[in-house]
């Protein structure tokens, strides 16, 4: 693709903003338009060779400019209904996301996968089986870099791996991954969607572009395809992954951990079946080696302290209440006393306790919850059980620091797990669920 002489614009300077434009800079293009929030972020713009605008989202000549280039390529945290967009969308002006641009340079083959939780473990597991079969993937999308600022590097990616949200799903055009699929699908990102099927069609709209002789895979929850695709669609049934292979070894608990396992297998076996490799040795050596990602139901140590042990588990990477479900039921495993500490940024939708956990709680009497941040004062309500005498909240606190504190003094003299698996976004009271993560991690080393 020729981008010579083009207008573009860039429109949000988080990941893929940023990775955007470390990759325009060594195109030669007849200008740049560079918008973002609030002020004082042109020094993170740097120096072009080309002329460039920067201006503030929301401004007249924000809408202006976006309506006189040739594409927009727009950052998934923003939604297309923003009106900084609205004369683009009456001028017809393409907005796509960085990931739609880089797959336009890219020769090579493309696995792809979204879904609401889990997806992020299951790309670092086909990671692992993917080096362990030979290639050199790159990795990247909604989880780490830019595919664009991979792109950058001049590196000699034989295959691409992306992990894909729903918010970038929505401006893919052509992005055509010969093995893709949907992990699952649970309700989730109520701040963008009205609706669950909204959020649905999303996600299918990465099997959009594919074409007769690819391969997409669909996990519980996900539903029919919108339309009729030419690629063949797979439902992956939730088989026990023990079935078929030996997870003595695993070092990850949790069904739900097997199933994306599962789920991994059928992808990579297709993949391999296409180039008549052999699949299963290498995914067993992976099965054995791979330790899980960091802030999804990560073991962050075991601390004694007299007759007192206890199990510490950062799950900050849960920002909805199907992730906080999948983690109490991964470390019920354990068969251990349960403090889990909830709360964080209220979302607005889907706030409340569902009943899948208060049901679960109730099967688990074992099971403490210790609730902070902006949403522990509406979760303290919904956990209210007026027909059981003990509540199963037992405590409160404004910061994760306080929650902390106020589980170890709750602790009995048996063994305990205490784990961070918050349900909400963590922008009341840090940057990113990474930074929430790492602040517990610290917490506990701490101690």
């Amino acid at each position: 693709m020729d981008l010579s002489g083009k207008k573009i614009a860039v429109y949000g300077l988080g990941v893929s903003g940023l990775g955007a434009i470390t990759y325009l800079r060594g195109i030669a293009l007849d200008s740049l338009v560079i918008v973002n929030k609030g002020e004082g972020w042109e020094s993170e713009v740097g120096a072009f060779s080309y002329p460039i605008t920067t201006l503030s989202e929301g401004t007249p000549e924000a809408i202006t400019a976006l309506s006189q280039v040739d594409l927009i390529l727009l950052a998934p945290g923003i939604p297309r209904s923003s009106e900084t967009l609205r004369d683009a969308h009456a001028n017809k002006i393409p907005i796509w996301n960085e990931l739609e641009l880089a797959s336009r340079f890219f020769l090579g083959p493309i696995i792809a996968l979204t879904g609401t939780n889990g997806k992020t473990t299951s790309v670092s597991f086909l990671e692992v089986v993917l080096k362990e079969l030979g290639f050199h993937p790159f990795v990247g999308g909604n989880i780490g870099r830019s595919f664009l600022e991979g792109l950058s590097t001049k590196e000699n990616f034989d295959v691409a791996l992306l992990e894909v949200s729903s918010f970038q799903c929505e401006s893919l055009d052509q992005l055509r991954a010969e093995v893709a699929g949907i992990l699952n699908l649970f309700p989730n990102h109520g701040e963008r969607y009205d609706h669950v099927e909204d959020y649905r069609l999303a996600k299918w709209l990465l099997a959009r572009p594919q074409k007769k002789g690819d391969h997409f895979f669909v996990g519980p929850g996900c539903g029919a395809a919108p339309e009729a695709f030419e690629a063949t669609i797979h439902p992956v049934l939730e088989e026990e992954l023990s079935e078929h292979f030996d997870i003595s070894t695993l070092k990850i608990v949790g069904e739900h951990n097997r199933f994306n396992l599962w789920f991994c297998w059928r992808m990579i076996k297709a993949f391999c079946d296409e180039r008549g490799l052999e699949a299963r040795p290498a995914f067993e050596r992976a099965m054995s080696s791979f330790k899980g990602v960091e802030h999804r139901i990560e073991y962050v140590g075991t601390l004694k302290k007299d007759s007192r042990v206890t199990t510490f588990y950062n799950d900050a990477k849960s920002t909805n209440w199907q992730a906080t479900l999948t983690a109490m039921k991964a470390v019920s495993e354990l068969g251990q006393k349960v403090s889990v500490l909830i709360g964080g940024q209220l979302r607005g939708h889907n706030d409340e306790a569902p009943k899948e956990v208060k049901r679960f709680l109730k099967e688990h009497p074992s099971y403490k919850i210790f609730l902070y941040g902006e949403s522990r004062d509406l979760l303290e309500n919904s956990f209210h059980d007026k027909n059981q005498e003990e509540s199963v909240v037992k405590a409160s606190a404004a910061s994760l620091e306080e929650v902390i504190e106020l589980a170890k003094e709750h602790q009995s003299d048996e063994e305990e797990v205490i784990l961070l698996s918050p349900a909400f976004p963590s922008f009341d009271q840090f940057k990113n669920y990474a930074q929430r993560g790492k602040r517990f991690k610290e917490l506990i080393s701490l101690q």
